[in-house]
């Protein structure tokens, strides 16, 4: 199921535990740092700076927190997603990718990096 295609109701349940978990990941300065290492003019640099700054570091030290997110927006406990094959974990997160839903959250989140 995609973003955009969820419940209100149950989108506001899994706000409350994306929330923390958004908040707990965006106040590191080691994630700041890592996305702004991107060069979204760049796309070789931006997937070298991913690959080496923001997977690290998000799953070095925010792992239960992405798990969090995953499970709350897709309807799966930590557990399952904890469990599940890499490639179900990667469908979900394309599934959760919502075009509309990233422009209106991204400027909130990152006001200066959309320039």
């Amino acid at each position: 199921m995609r973003l955009s295609e969820i419940p209100t109701d149950k989108f506001a349940d899994a706000l409350c535990v994306v929330g923390p978990a958004i908040a707990n990941i965006a106040t590191e300065k080691g994630i700041e740092e890592a996305v702004r290492a991107i060069d979204r003019k760049n796309m070789h640099a931006s997937l070298v700076a991913v690959a080496r700054d923001l997977i690290p570091a998000l799953f070095s030290g925010h792992r239960e927190d992405v798990y969090a997110i995953i499970a709350a927006l897709s309807g799966k406990s930590m557990a399952d997603v904890r469990a599940q094959a890499i490639s179900c974990t990667i469908e979900d997160i394309k599934n959760l990718v919502d075009g509309d839903l990233v422009d209106f959250f991204m400027p909130a989140a990152t006001p200066d990096l959309k320039k």
